[in-house]
């Protein structure tokens, strides 16, 4: 059956197109909404698709207004969030890189006293006053020695002392949190499988060099259950896109829907606000989002949006 959301919008503006298809756009806010009317087709800002690309104001769209052929603006091109991954990496590079400082800096302290007794040529002396007394213990005597006297040796006699047996107690393990928590903060990351009902899922940005066929093998899955996962595939693959994979799984139901990659733009959005700017049905997102009635969305979080073929 074709789907209903790729047909062309007599409200929209006639040149938003698909990236594979110029004619078709979708009918909501997507990344897949391409403008043709520059010299290079690019992806218009989230934003920019819902105040003028998807309604009659188009008209009054800056973009429209251009030239055609021309350059396209690139305060108005679409630029994905910065990953939460790719900030943990940046904050462990930062704390190795003071470790290391640290490390240097203790090491350097620790022999600059040992570089002033080189460079001085000798270790100070230390002279004993005639008063001074010096006590040595060897092979179980004690060894005196007081000024302008001889050496008187008395004997020892070491005392067996017990020490203490150490007490060892019992540290409890750290435990994870509900299952249902750790599902709610793994469907927000990219890379890292989660479940829904017994299915596994997995939202994979496309490396350089990656195709379709190699990622069914990473993944042991096939390229059919790759292509009926995904709205829209283009191939060769684009660098940066954003794909739905289901590890493990060599076969899907006929009654699952397709599914479309969408990072949340705005900070705090809820279900149903989410469901409306979409065009999606709230029921269908909320089961393959995982998430209750109240739960909010923040900015920058990954979810798969369902759509009916």
């Amino acid at each position: 059956m074709e789907n209903p959301t790729l047909q062309f919008n007599d409200q929209s503006c006639p040149d938003l197109g698909a990236y594979g298809d110029a004619g078709i756009s979708c009918t909501y806010v997507s990344t897949e909404n391409t403008c043709f009317h520059c010299q290079n087709p690019e992806i218009p800002a989230l934003a920019h698709q819902e105040s003028f690309c998807l309604t009659a104001a188009y008209l009054a769209c800056p973009v429209w207004a251009m030239a055609r052929g021309q350059k396209f603006p690139a305060e108005l091109r679409y630029e994905p969030l910065p990953d939460q991954a790719d900030d943990h990496r940046t904050r462990q590079t930062w704390v190795m890189a003071l470790l290391i400082c640290f490390l240097v800096l203790g090491l350097w302290l620790g022999w600059k006293p040992l570089m002033q007794f080189a460079r001085i040529g000798t270790l100070p002396e230390f002279a004993p006053s005639p008063t001074s007394l010096l006590s040595h213990s060897a092979s179980g005597m004690i060894l005196t020695l007081t000024a302008n006297s001889a050496p008187t040796a008395s004997p020892v006699h070491p005392t067996n002392t017990r020490l203490p047996r150490p007490t060892l107690t019992s540290t409890p393990s750290p435990t994870l949190a509900a299952s249902a928590t750790i599902g709610r903060i793994e469907l927000h990351l990219l890379d890292l499988p989660f479940n829904i009902n017994t299915t596994s899922y997995l939202l994979h940005r496309v490396l350089a060099g990656e195709t379709l066929e190699g990622l069914a093998r990473k993944y042991s899955t096939s390229l059919d259950v790759i292509q009926k996962a995904n709205l829209f595939i283009t191939t060769p693959l684009w660098v940066g896109n954003v794909l739905v994979i289901l590890p493990g799984t060599q076969t899907v139901d006929p009654a699952m829907p397709a599914f479309e990659p969408y990072q949340v733009p705005d900070a705090m959005i809820d279900l149903a606000a989410l469901s409306t700017r979409l065009k999606v049905d709230p029921q269908l997102l909320q089961v393959y989002t995982d998430c209750q009635d109240s739960c909010q969305f923040d900015k920058g979080d990954w979810l798969m949006i369902p759509r009916l073929r």
